[in-house]
């Protein structure tokens, strides 16, 4: 049965590694292939009635092998314990290696990193139960053989360590960092999604970031509708909390029946488009169904339209509204996190027992409990069928770590990292619920993640949602947002941010043409006082529009960083980069609001080297190029006259 997926456990203290022949007695094996992926389930027999089931892809034309196992006790007796549950135990062949990658959100921001494996060793670790908080789960590592990049698909804790040894570079990696248990008779483990991409070359890494964004978009980012094939489009969304008159605490929370429409007819009257209206926390009543005038993040649990809010139909109204005019609304849940559970045990049948709670004020449903389960997904089903909103928003600003060590605690012998386990499965099939639901309804069969911002981008996770807003940190100020796009966009390329810069995140802030143009990303999220700011510039709001639309084609292509990147305290400098696909693309370039020099010089990448390509500056500021791909590689100079100012450039062969 050989080796082919490198995992490692341990059973009653006995130390197993892969399938080996007198562990394991195969049962069945099926085999779904076409021409590019192959597709295994392999199903064995372990010892104490112990089930154990393989799943791997492989895609052949990427180079990506992919694989996830699965124990199950399908006896009638408590299993032996479980420990040690190493989802990837590899060698990576190759001399010098060099690990590069970037680190998650919140105060890492999204930093990159690059560290030398032949001078140290190097281990990530999540522990907040988050799983893209603080570190990233995305590994590029480079040697003189081949590159390579592995990610770890699991939204819990997870670690991974990177050890260079005589043969290459030693590559550990587990989700449920410190798992040790039996199981029940009929329960189920799982390890986490497992990637490793291989790619033939050494050190280039723009190749193998692009191969693996190819890859990305053509295989992991969820696909549009019920019968189509093609990933998620990009997109205008589109916020009216800042546009109420009344005070905002954040999310929708000021939003009501008056206010949508006035926003509505002035947003269509002035020519601007949007593809999904997105309606944030604060719409639903507290467990007391009373309504919610500022206090957005202690009242969540009933997922009940506040009718003070909303009376009758008027939030089906502004639904049908905005689908009349071409967009589809997208509605905010937090449905793990729950505040007076009596109340809504009296008001909505909720099960006390179904609570997490790790002794603060906080308190968490039991997504591993399969009646806790059906319960929340009825009441965002019943929900989203009640107001006909088309597309489901979750976000989760709580870290459930510690919830999950008391529930194991609170069990009987070793049970560590069980409760975390089932969590998580049962989190993956909440949303595999939800997008069905949709999927089947005619509504848009894919979510929004977003946990406080960037919390939730594992590689799981991106394959039934995107995330709408890559990070919270991200509302505040350019220089932070291009230093973003340069980094967490070679890893998930359809993302998006905010189109203001402000001091504060819950600042409306104005629009201005620079930030603008380093927020064009796949989604473009519009929210400003519409109604309520009667200096706000519609000529650049439909400006920003229509240059988007024009940038809209490339963003899923090559994605090239021609500059340093830098952290967002740096703003004396250039940032630019380009998109290219298919002979033509186009060149982002920002000359950051206290940087002397008036140009940058920069080497053009993906061109052919002899032939002869067309650049054109979309303001006309700079004189056009007919130039070749060789020479514009050698270098090509960007001049911009006055600081914080930005210029595009559409790139195609003559």
């Amino acid at each position: 049965m050989g080796m082919e997926i490198p995992f490692k456990f341990s059973y009653a203290g006995e130390y197993i590694k892969g399938f080996e022949d007198s562990q394991f007695k195969l049962v069945s094996k099926s085999v779904d292939s076409n021409e590019n992926i192959i597709r295994t389930e392999s199903v064995y027999d372990f010892k104490d009635n112990i089930r154990v089931t393989a799943h791997t892809e492989t895609y052949i034309e990427h180079g990506v092998y992919t694989w996830v196992v699965w124990f199950e006790n399908i006896g009638e007796t408590e299993t032996k314990t479980i420990g040690d549950l190493y989802c990837m135990d590899s060698v990576l062949p190759g001399k010098n290696p060099v690990l590069k990658g970037i680190l998650g959100d919140h105060q890492n921001l999204y930093s990159k990193y690059e560290r030398d494996l032949s001078r140290e060793d190097v281990e990530f670790k999540s522990l907040s139960g988050r799983s893209t908080h603080v570190n990233f789960p995305y590994f590029l590592v480079e040697s003189d053989y081949e590159s390579y990049i592995v990610a770890l698909g699991w939204a819990g804790t997870w670690m991974a360590s990177f050890n260079k040894t005589d043969e290459g570079t030693h590559v550990l990696a587990k989700g449920v960092v410190d798992f040790k248990a039996y199981l029940k008779p009929g329960e189920k483990i799982r390890t986490p999604l497992m990637c490793m991409m291989t790619i033939g070359v050494h050190r280039d890494t723009d190749f193998t970031m692009n191969r693996w964004r190819r890859w990305f978009v053509e295989h992991i980012m969820p696909r549009k509708g019920k019968f189509e094939t093609e990933p998620v489009s990009p997109m205008i969304t589109n916020m009216l909390a800042y546009d109420t008159g009344r005070p905002n605490s954040d999310g929708s929370i000021s939003e009501y029946h008056r206010s949508w429409r006035p926003s509505l007819e002035k947003y269509y009257a002035e020519g601007l488009e949007m593809d999904i209206r997105w309606v944030d926390a604060g719409w639903y009543c507290d467990p007391d169904n009373s309504t919610v005038p500022t206090d957005w993040w202690g009242t969540v649990g009933t997922w009940e339209l506040d009718r003070q809010k909303w009376p009758g139909d008027s939030f089906r109204e502004s639904v049908l509204y905005a689908h009349d005019h071409g967009a589809y609304t997208m509605l905010w849940f937090e449905p793990e996190r729950i505040t007076s559970p009596e109340s809504l045990s009296k008001n909505y049948g909720f099960n006390q027992n179904w609570m997490l709670r790790d002794g603060s004020h906080r308190i968490l449903v039991d997504l591993g409990d399969r009646d806790c389960l059906d319960w929340v997904f009825n009441r965002i089903r019943k929900t989203m069928e009640e107001t006909g909103t088309h597309m489901y928003r979750e976000d989760f600003n709580c870290d459930p770590a510690s919830f999950w060590n008391v529930r194991d605690a609170s069990e009987r012998g070793e049970r560590k990292g069980m409760a975390e386990n089932l969590y998580i499965q049962g989190h993956y099939e909440l949303w595999d619920r939800i997008i069905s639901y949709c999927r089947e309804s005619g509504k848009l069969s894919f979510v929004d993640s977003c946990a406080s911002g960037g919390g939730r981008n594992d590689l799981e996770s991106m394959r039934r949602s995107i995330p709408v807003l890559r990070s919270d940190n991200d509302r505040t100020s350019t220089a932070l947002r291009l230093s973003m796009t340069t980094s967490f966009n070679e890893w998930i390329p359809c993302c998006g941010a905010s189109t203001k810069e402000t001091t504060d995140q819950l600042t409306a802030g104005k629009p201005d043409l620079y930030v603008l143009r380093a927020s064009y990303l796949p989604i473009l999220n519009y929210s400003f006082e519409y109604v309520h700011d009667l200096s706000l510039d519609y000529c650049l709001l439909r400006k920003g529009q229509a240059e988007w639309k024009t940038l809209k084609p490339f963003f899923y292509g090559d994605f090239y960083v021609l500059t340093p990147w830098h952290p967002h305290t740096v703003t004396d400098m250039w940032t630019v980069f380009m998109y290219f696909d298919n002979g033509k693309g186009v060149i982002q370039a920002f000359r950051q609001e206290e940087c002397e020099n008036d140009s940058v010089v920069v080497s053009l990448k993906g061109l052919e080297p002899d032939v002869l390509y067309d650049i054109s500056d979309i303001d006309g500021l700079t004189p056009p190029a007919h130039t070749r791909g060789d020479v514009l590689a050698e270098g090509f100079e960007i001049r911009l006259l006055q600081k914080k100012s930005a210029a595009i450039m559409m790139i195609a062969k003559a």
